[in-house]
């Protein structure tokens, strides 16, 4: 899938998978205190909505060109909670969602609290499953094909863990690979006596030439 062409999509699916929770007489999610108001719900989605058009304005630009557009990375940057007084560069374990994200978030952990079970087991399913129907059109594949995991880690173990191997069978990955995906590799060694060959790749190579040597 093209990417500029995932890219606009994303927003408009994102903004549909949003709940719609229910709202008190003031604007605000019933029993919600201050977590999260109605305007602030609205201003993250807006912030959805800029970034579709901006996005839509990237059509014909190079990669390059997208790379150095500050006008569209400033929308991406304002749709984020995160603090201007520190430079985050590390995204790779744990990351900032969307500020419409973090409120959908809130005000399902909120619905929950009031009505745990009722919540979990009778309105939520239904909500999952719509979910996963919209993911799969937006990725092009089937419903069937979709898992919803909490998190990449867990989606990474679970095919990990969940491939037959047998004795003997050996796995190749490098030294640069995700840690928790090498503890993955290192239980099925341990477990099922499969053999794990770790390939050395330099941390910057100066050609693919090197990267295929290793």
């Amino acid at each position: 899938m093209d990417r500029r062409v995932f890219l606009n999509g994303l927003g408009v699916v994102s903004a549909s998978l949003l709940p719609a929770p229910p709202k008190s007489e003031t604007g605000t999610s019933a029993g919600h205190g201050v977590a999260s108001t109605q305007a602030e719900r609205t201003t993250g989605r807006a912030h959805l909505r800029r970034i579709e058009a901006a996005a839509q304005r990237l059509a014909g630009q190079s990669a390059q060109e997208v790379a150095r557009n500050e006008d569209f990375w400033r929308e991406v940057q304002q749709s984020f909670s995160v603090s201007r007084s520190v430079i985050n560069l590390n995204n790779a374990g744990l990351c900032a969602c969307p500020k419409v994200v973090t409120d959908a978030v809130l005000d399902l952990t909120m619905e929950q609290e009031k009505l745990p079970p009722y919540t979990a087991f009778t309105t939520l399913p239904p909500r999952l499953e719509v979910v996963r129907v919209k993911l799969a059109r937006q990725l092009g594949c089937d419903p069937e094909e979709v898992a919803i995991v909490r998190n990449a880690t867990e989606a990474l173990q679970t095919v990990l863990l969940g491939i037959e191997l047998e004795p003997g069978d050996e796995i190749l990955t490098t030294t640069h690979d995700y840690w928790a995906m090498l503890d993955g590799l290192e239980q099925r060694r341990r477990r099922d006596g499969i053999a794990v060959k770790h390939v050395p790749v330099p941390a910057v190579p100066r050609s693919m030439g090197e990267l295929t040597a290793a």
